[in-house]
């Protein structure tokens, strides 16, 4: 997606899907849904892209085994378990937003 009409939107929706994603990861687990319904009330995310910050949330949740997968074997000497969790929560929404989310330019 170029910087349009639309990008501000999909970087609250990214925005949002970070926050839920790493709450998720600092409690170890937990209800995506609840998490990213917790987060979309602190943050503007235009209505048109809660739908997008949603399948990002439940998509990185669903996938999280097979990312970290692709993540160690990308980067053997920095087991994904002790990276920094702003990082590693990055590093799984990227990486899922790549493989996943056909919108995104690659």
């Amino acid at each position: 997606m170029s910087k349009g009409k639309g990008w501000r939107g999909r970087h609250q929706a990214r925005t949002a899907a970070f926050k839920a994603l790493f709450a998720l990861d600092a409690r170890r687990g937990g209800d995506p849904q609840a998490a990213l319904d917790h987060t979309l009330e602190e943050t503007d995310v235009p209505a048109a892209e809660v739908p997008y910050a949603q399948r990002l949330v439940h998509g990185v949740m669903q996938a999280q085994e097979d990312l970290d997968a692709l993540i160690q074997a990308s980067a053997p000497s920095w087991p994904v378990a002790q990276l920094a969790r702003v990082d590693r929560t990055i590093l799984r929404l990227a990486v899922y937003e790549l493989m996943h989310e056909p919108s995104v330019p690659r």
